[in-house]
Formats: C-alpha cells, structure tokens, sequence
C-alpha cells in the first residue's frame, strides 16, 4: 500500500474503552469565569467584526466632516486655554510664585474639562438621533431588518460606530488638559476621574439619542426631541432641583433639629444623589470633597445633634455614583431600543 492510499484511507472512530464496574468519564464542564471570558469574547468579536460598525467608521472617517469637526474642537480648545492663561497670568502680575502656579494649572485644567463637558453633551446626540430615523427616511432600515443582522447589532453598530468618534475627540483634547501638569496644581486621577465622566456623559447622551431615533419617524422630529431631552438632563432638572431644594431647606430649617440621625442621613443620601444625576454638578462637587476630604472615593461624616445623638454614616464621592447609575440607565436604554427593532421585525 502506497503513502497517497494510506491517507486516503477512512479512518476509524475511536471509541472510549469504559472497564466493566466503573463509570465513564464525566464531561468537562466550564467555570463560571470561563464561560464569562468565552462571553465576552464572543461579545468584542461580534462588536467590533459588526458590519455596521464597519460601514459607518468608513463612511465618517473618510469624509471631511470628520476632520472638520475634530480640528475645530481643537482650535476652540486652544484658544479658550490660551484666553485663561493669559487671563491668570495678568491676574498674578506681581511675580510667578509656587501657589500662583497651582492656581493657573486648576484653572487652565477644569476650565477647559468644562468646556469639552458642554461639546461632549452637545455633540454625542448628533450622531446617534439620526441614526435609525436616517436609515427609515432613506427607505433602508425596512431592508437591514429583513436581513440575517440581529437587531442588536444593528442597534450596537450605529452606537459604538457614533461613541467610537467621541472617543476620538476626547482623547485628542487630552494632550492640552495636560498642560496643567507644567504648572501643577493637578494630579493624574484627575485626568483619568475626568475622562471617565466625559465617556460615560457621551454613553448615556448616546444612548438617549439611538432610543428616539429608533421611535421617532423623522431625524428632525428625533433631532429636536434628543436635544430637548438633553436639555432637560443637564440644564432644566437642576435649576428645578435647586430652586426645590432650597425652598425644602428653608421650611425644614426650623424642624430639622428635631429629626432623626436617620432622616437627616437619608437627606444627606437624597441630596448626594441628586447632585449625581447632572455631570456639570458631579465634576464640581467631586473636586470640592477632594478639597476638604482628601479622597476620591469614601468618606464619613457625622449627622445629629449633641455628642449622645452623633453618628457616622459612610459617603462616596459622586462620580463614582455617576458612572455607575448612568452605565446601568444606558444599557436599559439600548435594550429598550433593541425591543423595539425587534419588534418592527416581527
């Protein structure tokens, strides 16, 4: 028998020999921490192998918008720094001193954080309202749904395909907030705190835009719809909690001596939580606690009155309370829009 018959020979199953009295062996069964890696590899291959994904980057990064609106967020970056520089230089003109260089460090940092905060709010729905609307006006989104593409990766695909831009805006802004580390006055968990606000405010503004561009009909109906919302979101609701808020402190000034430990805690807790459903109030009141607390993360502080009624209750700092809330409300947010993809299709 020649080698090419040899090879071409069928070969035989082989049979697991089990000894008479003794069980086979069991099958291997997955960990919970494998079967969570297999996830979430199978989850990154499916994202970012996602046609959509795909035919959206090419079609924005190709264009010139893309590089438009990237080098003019650039420009305005640049100029606002330079405006607070020499702002805070004529402010200090009696001589460049080791406090008056911290203070142009802060300045020039949460200066321009705030700034790329408002293009984060401002830009994220611009990409994501018309996302689905579009594809329904342009008489397309009938056919991605007759296709094999499941409903999630067409929701996923036009998100991360908008988040993934954003991202690229944001990280380009980075080299000019680090500016300030020349003068001091700014740590690195600064700049990485900040970071994560500006991608968790640019998911959740994301995601509020794909869930009304999959509702609405029309991307100018869903356009005007996601901004009024975000309006809501970071301007309205606060100048009503702060309006309720201080009208609720001045009736409650004259009882709250009477009140519990218990429900001035829970008070404390409402107020905290308040303050971290809006990023502009999140950024400012994290700094102010790492002021006076010197910390990022947990803190105490005492509630009561008198030393027998005094009591400790554990705090965090809001932007952590931040990132999780709104990461959570961003992903009921996608599911929400993948509901109703999926049932259009049926």
């Amino acid at each position: 028998m020649t080698a090419d018959q040899e090879i071409n020979q069928p070969t035989e199953p082989q049979l697991v020999k089990v000894q008479p009295g003794k069980a086979p062996p069991p099958a291997t069964k997955k960990g919970m921490g494998q079967r969570m890696l297999h996830y979430l590899h199978r989850l990154a291959y499916q994202t970012w192998n996602n046609p959509i994904v795909v035919k959206e980057l090419r079609g924005r990064m190709r264009g010139w918008r893309a590089a438009a609106v990237l080098i003019v967020q650039m420009v305005i970056l640049g100029c606002f720094a330079s405006f607070i520089y020499f702002v805070v230089a004529q402010s200090a003109a009696s001589g460049a001193t080791a406090s008056v260089g911290q203070a142009m460090g802060q300045t020039l940092f949460y200066s321009t954080y705030l700034l790329q905060m408002v293009m984060v709010v401002f830009l994220s729905p611009a990409f994501t309202a018309g996302a689905i609307s579009g594809e329904r006006e342009r008489q397309t989104l009938d056919l991605l749904i007759t296709t094999l593409l499941p409903s999630h990766s067409l929701v996923f695909g036009k998100l991360l395909s908008a988040l993934a831009y954003i991202v690229l805006l944001i990280l380009a802004a980075l080299p000019i907030q680090s500016l300030a580390f020349m003068f001091g006055g700014i740590i690195l968990s600064e700049i990485v705190i900040g970071t994560i606000l500006l991608l968790v405010t640019a998911l959740i503004t994301g995601a509020i835009g794909i869930l009304i561009s999959s509702i609405m009909k029309s991307t100018i109906a869903s356009t005007v719809l996601t901004y009024a919302a975000i309006l809501l979101f970071t301007i309205g609701l606060p100048i009503v909690l702060s309006i309720s808020l201080s009208v609720l402190v001045v009736i409650m000034e004259e009882i709250v001596e009477d009140l519990s430990w218990l429900w001035q805690g829970a008070l404390i807790y409402l107020g905290g939580f308040l303050i971290c459903t809006n990023p502009f109030a999140t950024a400012v009141t994290t700094k102010l606690i790492e002021e006076e607390e010197n910390t990022f993360f947990f803190f105490t502080t005492q509630v009561g009155y008198g030393r027998a009624n005094q009591h400790t209750i554990p705090l965090i700092s809001p932007w952590i309370v931040y990132t999780l809330f709104y990461t959570l409300v961003s992903i009921l947010l996608i599911l929400i829009s993948v509901m109703v993809i999926k049932r259009k299709r049926g």
